[in-house]
């Protein structure tokens, strides 16, 4: 696994420019790969603004990597999750947003820890169409229709292709950053903060490392390596 990161790693490197959406290119896939479900190619090609979407587990440096992106100049959601004990730098990610992520998923039986998920979870379509537009008025408000934006949200790895649909018809071009850190470390985190058991936040990890990876392929996108960004 830890080779396999690695090589993707390598073949994803973004420089700023492209990364910034001042490229020509709109994604980094091969020209037989297709565009994610209900995503066009076309639309997206001829987007005229930005999101950085940082996905990944959580405890992998989303937080870190969301208020670095917004230091160079991204726009940051208005309305941040305040700082707690096991994040006393921030979160920098919109409360609301995660507010109704979490609504989403409960009310599809789910939640952001869930292991449960079998094939076919996320083709519950009734549940996902209710908070469409929800979910994009309160990225518009959140970010004031800037231009060049953050979009952060692990929880966003597990539905990306819903997500990117809604970028889409807002007329914003998706650019993923994916956060990878020491699974190891993240269990470790997870421990202290939530009690969970190694094997429980193993498994998260690599659902949700696998989710980011595979589910993004059609689009510019970077890996960023929670020790070496720190």
């Amino acid at each position: 696994m830890r080779a396999r990161v690695s090589r993707t790693s390598d073949r994803m490197n973004m420089s700023e420019q492209e990364l910034s959406g001042e490229s020509p290119e709109s994604r980094n896939g091969s020209p037989n790969q297709k565009p994610a479900s209900g995503v066009s190619a076309a639309n997206l090609g001829s987007a005229t603004r930005t999101a950085l979407v940082v996905v990944g587990m959580h405890r992998s440096g989303t937080s870190a990597m969301a208020r670095l992106l917004g230091q160079t100049g991204a726009r940051l959601p208005k309305n941040l999750l305040p700082p707690r004990s096991s994040n006393q730098a921030g979160f920098w990610e919109s409360k609301p947003l995660v507010m109704m992520h979490d609504k989403m998923l409960s009310e599809m039986g789910s939640s952001w820890d869930d292991l449960s998920l079998g094939p076919g979870f996320w083709e519950k379509k009734k549940t996902l169409a209710k908070y469409r537009g929800a979910i994009s008025d309160l990225i518009e408000s959140e970010i004031d229709g800037a231009p060049f934006f953050v979009l952060k949200d692990p929880r966003i790895s597990r539905f990306i292709p819903f997500t990117v649909s809604i970028l889409e018809d807002l007329g914003v071009q998706p650019r993923f950053v994916i956060a990878i850190r020491n699974p190891l470390a993240v269990a470790a985190s997870l421990e202290q903060r939530d009690a969970f058991s190694i094997a429980k936040s193993l498994a998260l990890w690599l659902d949700y490392s696998l989710h980011a990876e595979y589910q993004s392929r059609n689009y510019l996108r970077c890996i960023v390596h929670y020790e070496r960004l720190v």
